[in-house]
């Protein structure tokens, strides 16, 4: 009986333990942090609902080539359990966070948190907020031409070392 209150204590020790690389982040950096990415729509959610968007995409994608006969409700099941997949490691297990959170941690002090946090909320911060992902999906979209501009003229000068 000693042996499984001692189990089960150090169980809910280790559920209320922080998963973080970095244990001695403060509560309050945390929550900035956490306040930062929900600003910059980085959030558990909004990476799990992108992933599980992409996942879904591909999945039925290849599955209708593949199966053209497959039905719309065991199409339904699957993206229902990709979702639940999803959902369970990047939320319920912390994955994401437990990976993300170090990474703000070593880059910005609490100082810094505040300051980005509070500008975010100005007006200008949310302009910018807004007009970031319009804006690199224009570099993407730049990047994307500029590379099929030069492939001729690379493609050649990599024969002409070749030949």
């Amino acid at each position: 009986m000693k042996t499984a209150w001692a189990v089960l204590i150090i169980f809910l020790n280790l559920a209320i333990t922080p998963l973080f690389a970095n244990e001695n982040i403060s509560q309050k950096k945390l929550a900035l942090i956490k306040v930062l990415l929900k600003q910059t729509h980085q959030s558990e959610s909004d990476i799990s609902q992108r992933l599980t968007d992409s996942y879904q995409k591909q999945i039925s994608s290849i599955l209708k080539q593949s199966h053209p006969n497959i039905s719309s409700e065991t199409l339904l099941n699957i993206n229902h359990e990709v979702s639940a997949s999803v959902k369970q490691q990047l939320i319920e297990q912390q994955q994401f966070i437990q990976r993300i959170i170090p990474i703000y941690d070593q880059a910005f002090s609490l100082e810094e948190l505040q300051k980005i946090v509070a500008f975010n909320q100005t007006e200008f911060g949310e302009k910018l907020l807004s007009m970031m992902p319009v804006i690199n999906n224009q570099h993407s979209d730049i990047y994307d031409e500029l590379a099929l501009d030069l492939a001729p003229e690379i493609n050649a000068r990599v024969l002409a070392i070749i030949e």
